[in-house]
This record gives structure tokens, sequence and C-alpha cells, in this order.
């Protein structure tokens, strides 16, 4: 975001400039994730998962009864740098979760 600094609280404010070209918006902009083709993607369910308001996009693999793993990406990654282990750590009979941090992915 543009902004200008202000000098006597140290705080960025956003230009008028910039602002008047924004929008207020509540539609999510559309997103074709990679669970909509490809190969190698067999196996792995995408759901959301809401709560106190924040929406998070999850990916998992393997049996719902097998003990979990949570696979948590780094900056600037999603669930997708863990696809290969998603499938690896089912096919072992884990319960494999990889969801997308928030601001990240469909998250």
């Amino acid at each position: 975001m543009m902004g200008v600094r202000q000098r006597k609280t140290g705080r960025w404010k956003a230009s008028r400039p910039v602002l008047r070209h924004c929008r207020p918006t509540t539609r999510r902009a559309g997103w074709i994730g990679h669970e909509q083709g490809g190969t190698g993607m067999e196996g792995i369910r995408h759901r959301v998962v809401a709560t106190t308001g924040i929406r998070l996009h999850v990916a998992e693999a393997g049996p719902v009864d097998g003990s979990c793993i949570i696979l948590c990406h780094g900056f600037p990654e999603s669930w997708y740098s863990w696809r290969h282990q998603l499938k690896a750590l089912a096919a072992a009979g884990y319960h494999v979760v990889a969801p997308d941090m928030r601001g990240f992915g469909r998250s």
C-alpha cells in the first residue's frame, strides 16, 4: 500500500489518491485451486473450516481415524508445498492436515 509517514506518530497513513481508487467489497475473488485438476492430486480432500470469524482452507489426506499430523507452511507458501508429504504420510496410515495459513492460498 502506498502511503505517507506521519512525523509525530511515526505511523503510516494511506494517501488519498490511492484510496480514491478503492471500492469496498464483500465478494471474494474467483480462485482456481490445485484441487480442481492436475496430476497427483488424487486422495487429497479440501474443505473450508470456519471458526470465530476466520475461514481457513484445509487440505487433508489419509484415514480420519488415524493419528493426526498437521503440516504448517512458511512464508510465502501454501498447502501445496506439502502435497508430496501429504500423500506419503497418508499412505503410511496417518490423517494429515495441511491448512492454508491466514492470508495465504484460499484462507
